[in-house]
Parts: C-alpha cells; structure tokens; sequence
C-alpha cells in the first residue's frame, strides 16, 4: 500500500482527530502516532516484554515493516516509551488488513490501550474500503482472545504448529458493517 489517495487520508486523518479528542487516554498524555525507523529499537523493547524469543519477530523483520509503504505501524507512546504498538497490512486481492502484530505492556495492560488500537485497526480497514480484519493469535494466549472477542472477532479455524511444533494458533476476523 502507498500513501493513502487523496480522499481517504483525509477521511482518515479526521476520524484519527475524533479518536484522538475521544480517548480519555490520549488526555493523559499519551500519543498516538505512526511508527518511523527510528522507533525500531523502542519497538523490540516492547517486544522483548511481550513475546518469548521464539515468537518475537526481531530486528531484522522490524526493519522491513518499518520500511515498507505497504505496512502500518502505530505506536502508543508516553514520552518516549512505546506502551503499545500494532503493525497492519492493508490487502485489496485479500479483501482484508492483517493484523499482523499488536502488543501492549504488561504493565499498562486493562487500560484500553488494545481496544485504542483496535479501534483505528478498524478505521484502517475503512479508510482503505476493505470490509474484514484478521489476525492470528496463540491459543494459549487468553488475554488476547479475550480482547478480540470482546470486540467483535470470531474464529475462523485453528491452525496446527502456527507457532512451532505443538503451538497451534487461532484464525480470527472481524466483518466490518457496512457504512451508511
């Protein structure tokens, strides 16, 4: 994906607006903003918190999704610490945006941060005209799975050794209703 066309980044930049005056979060201080290079290192701080090394991306894939057009990184900051972060794929022949990463510290988790990105995850979609989200997540990942359902996301199917042997993972979309 490049730059939004036109119409769509000022659709998206004024419901970005809304979110921002709308979150009681964003009143405390906290920013929301797009990822940059230079935000790499905050990111696999994060990461580190939230992930076993098995399951962490690492430098390298963070380069890439930071670097590409096609990929969407938001970050939640307070100051300069990265509390949350969530990476989006946008896809037309999918007819999708992937989720393809969200973590919020453990510390700073039951705040609403996940439900803050999920909420743009949305506005993303919308922006593009694509109609479903999807993600995948650990089965085991209970927290996660809450959050998703709570907000909509059903499970399509459960994919053996998502994770590596033994560590099967979950297939959940959200279908957006059609704006009127």
């Amino acid at each position: 994906m490049k730059a939004l066309a036109g119409d769509a980044e000022v659709w998206l930049e004024q419901r970005l607006g809304y979110l921002q005056t709308r979150s009681p979060l964003l009143g405390r201080g906290y920013q929301l903003r797009l990822a940059t290079l230079a935000d790499r290192d905050a990111i696999l701080l994060l990461e580190r918190y939230c992930f076993s090394p098995w399951l962490a991306f690492g430098r390298r894939h963070w380069q890439e999704q930071l670097r590409r057009q096609s990929r969407r990184v938001w970050l939640i900051l307070d100051g300069a610490q990265v509390l949350a972060y969530m990476a989006l794929l946008p896809h037309r022949g999918w007819h999708q945006v992937s989720l393809t990463a969200l973590a919020v510290h453990w510390q700073h988790r039951g705040r609403g941060l996940g439900t803050l990105l999920l909420s743009l995850a949305e506005l993303e979609a919308r922006a593009h005209g694509l109609p479903r989200l999807r993600l995948e997540v650990d089965c085991d990942n209970q927290g996660a799975l809450d959050l998703y359902q709570r907000h909509g996301y059903v499970a399509l199917r459960t994919i053996p050794d998502y994770y590596g042997v033994g560590r099967p993972g979950i297939r959940l979309e959200k279908r957006l209703p059609e704006s009127a």
